[in-house]
């Protein structure tokens, strides 16, 4: 009876304030944050790097509109480019003032995902509150004080917030694209409910507090990251669950038979042409992934029910950064999970909408689970599976066991009952601080995910780049060529294992060469294929540079077979610095002038070619090709003002050096 008493008398202080509950809530959550804290330090990871750390538009020096317009639009992701959560990388960069150290923009993530897990709870509150004023239902929330409702509020945000599946939205830098999308996400929920309430209390001002939310908050989010488009969906549900006897739901029995016939085509019309221009835009992606649109649609309800189990039972060792073990299903029965897990999809489907009425906050959370993965786990030609893709979707489970919690409570009355929450709490918090100090260091995360997941290749693949960066390039060429053994078709392992091979001395054969080549040519639509060249870009002038051989092999095979809607550019490049490192100045001139030709955009080349004739004191030549990158860069989404402005200066002190006028 104990448990019961401090429920009540928590409770009972909370009945005093709003403001009380609002300040107790913020307390637990802010402790709750603390989880994350040892992973504040720990590494970049994924593609942080070539967002961020090769990023050099976001890399600011001063706060103009030109350097916020540039950073906002670095990013090459997304229709929209994402602007909002680039200009909040970009000042953090400006005030940190180097990438060397994660520790502000981390701190920044966290903050961040803390103003999120305070908007679930003052959402899930109005929730409450609606269901209590309308009392309906099998499940009476008529008797529900205010100081149950702030306690079931802060139980269900306080589990959003600590729990392991949001490790990867905080502690992985470049998600902040997810959770600042997710903030105005909430903020314009929080607006809806707001408005919808007052518009059901007769008061004014309620349709505008609406559109503020829909249009204002809702277009930051979009240009957060697009998950934000979602915010319609999530109103829809909330309308749906909350607010079915209300205008202007209650005016549909008073239209006509006909009337209603034209609402429901037009609706079915207007879903149909959605869905239609959905699979149209992601149609392209599935270029270069290694499934198609109809396998993508089998294998995500067994991803759903795997996300499931992550929430309901976490297991530290489920959790991971890569999941790419996660095999696809490409027929009802192949593996035979395929077909029950798309059954139980439906089945919740139905359960949620069966029990609308009767049962209000546990379809609200089914539905909430589904809309949060309605965009990336469904037809959009994404990787598989990514645990950060629950962390909206996640607050649907916590809305189903508040459901448990208050429809036990009240039919049984048990005292148990109020022991469940803080031990789940515990719970998700210790294995959030175990994880947390998983990724206070590369290494030692690295170490983790390929231990705990064995058949992944993009572990081990993880595992490589961590023990390179301590100078263990034996052992990386040994992690690259177990991850290339774990997937026979991934071109980049295989690439990794050149690298580190060169680096340790180690030497390969003419067939390990042409079995590389193979893969690159086998998935030379792969994303993965262009940024691994972009990384060696580099490494041949440096590390690698017996490499340059096997690089001019690689490409002079690949520019002969690249299918017509390949861009040559990047390999005329890379040909161009593998010539150059050689000391073929001539040829590599050659490459670079016909990697501009390919695609005039990139200025990169222009750039190289610059510095090989500054090298060989040729100025006419280097004027002649540095007037070229000057026009290029007019008008680039993209322009490289610092490097040219390099280059002139370099330019203007060979000429002093020669005696020539300026």
């Amino acid at each position: 009876m104990s448990s019961v008493r401090a429920v009540s008398t928590i409770s009972a202080l909370l009945n005093r304030s709003p403001r009380m509950g609002v300040a107790f809530a913020s307390v637990l959550l802010i402790l709750g944050s603390l989880v994350y804290l040892p992973g504040i330090s720990g590494p970049y990871v994924f593609d942080d790097a070539v967002n961020l750390l090769s990023n050099s538009y976001v890399q600011i020096s001063e706060l103009n509109a030109t350097s916020l317009y540039h950073a906002a639009f670095s990013l090459q992701s997304g229709p929209l480019h994402r602007p909002v959560a680039m200009l909040t990388f970009a000042l953090n960069y400006y005030f940190a003032g180097t990438f060397d150290d994660p520790l502000p923009f981390k701190l920044t993530n966290i903050a961040i995902h803390l103003g999120n897990g305070l908007l679930m709870f003052l959402i899930v509150r109005l929730i409450l509150e609606r269901l209590g004023r309308t009392g309906r239902g099998a499940v009476p929330f008529g008797n529900l004080t205010d100081g149950s409702m702030v306690l079931l509020a802060t139980m269900a945000a306080l589990f959003w917030t600590v729990h392991p599946i949001q490790i990867t939205s905080v502690l992985y830098v470049v998600q902040r694209m997810a959770s600042l999308s997710a903030l105005f996400t909430l903020l314009g929920i929080l607006c809806y409910l707001k408005g919808r309430l007052r518009i059901v209390a007769g008061k004014a001002g309620g349709a505008r507090l609406i559109l503020l939310g829909l249009i204002g908050f809702g277009g930051l989010g979009i240009l957060s990251k697009e998950n934000a488009v979602l915010l319609p969906l999530f109103m829809l549900t909330l309308e749906y669950t909350l607010f079915p006897n209300e205008l202007p739901w209650t005016r549909w029995r008073e239209l006509s038979l006909r009337s209603r016939r034209i609402l429901v085509f037009a609706t079915f019309l207007v879903v149909v042409l959605a869905l239609s221009g959905v699979v149209l835009y992601a149609l392209p992606g599935y270029a270069i992934r290694n499934f198609t649109l109809m396998e993508r649609l089998l294998t995500e309800p067994r991803v759903l029910f795997f996300y499931l189990s992550l929430l309901v039972a976490p297991r530290i060792d489920q959790f991971a950064l890569y999941h790419d073990e996660f095999s696809v299903s490409t027929a009802l029965l192949n593996p035979w999970t395929t077909l029950p897990s798309a059954a139980g999809i439906i089945g919740l489907l139905a359960l949620a909408l069966s029990l609308r009425r009767k049962h209000p906050l546990l379809s609200l959370g089914i539905l909430w689970f589904f809309a949060g993965h309605a965009l990336e786990s469904t037809l959009i030609g994404l990787e598989i599976i990514h645990e950060h893709r629950n962390y909206m979707a996640s607050l649907g489970v916590w809305l189903v066991f508040l459901h448990v919690i208050i429809h036990a409570h009240n039919k049984y009355g048990k005292a148990w009952i109020w022991v469940i929450p803080p031990i789940m709490a515990i719970t998700f918090a210790g294995v959030t601080l175990m994880r947390s100090l998983q990724w206070a260091d590369f290494y030692t995360l690295a170490s983790y995910e390929a231990a705990h997941h064995a058949r992944s290749a993009d572990a081990q693949n993880f595992l490589g780049v961590a023990l390179a960066r301590q100078d263990r390039y034996t052992e990386a060429f040994n992690a690259f060529k177990h991850a290339s053994e774990l997937n026979r078709n991934e071109a980049l392992y295989r690439v990794n294992m050149h690298v580190a091979a060169s680096i340790a001395g180690i030497t390969l054969c003419r067939d390990e060469e042409a079995e590389t080549l193979r893969r690159m040519k086998d998935n030379i639509d792969s994303a993965s294929v262009f940024l691994e060249f972009e990384n060696i870009n580099d490494c041949v002038h440096t590390k690698c540079r017996n490499l340059q051989t096997t690089v001019l092999y690689w490409t002079e095979q690949l520019i002969e077979t690249l299918p017509p809607h390949i861009n040559r550019a990047l390999f005329y490049y890379l040909r161009g610095n593998a010539l150059a490192g050689l000391g073929r100045t001539e040829e590599a001139i050659t490459a670079f002038m016909r990697s501009y030709q390919e695609d005039k955009k990139y200025l990169h080349p222009l750039i190289e070619a610059t510095k090989i004739y500054i090298q060989k004191h040729n100025i006419d030549k280097a004027e002649e090709v540095l007037e070229m990158l000057r026009a290029a860069n007019r008008g680039n989404l993209h322009p490289r003002d610092a490097e040219i402005a390099k280059l002139a200066e370099n330019i203007g002190k060979l000429k002093k050096e020669q005696k020539i006028s300026p």
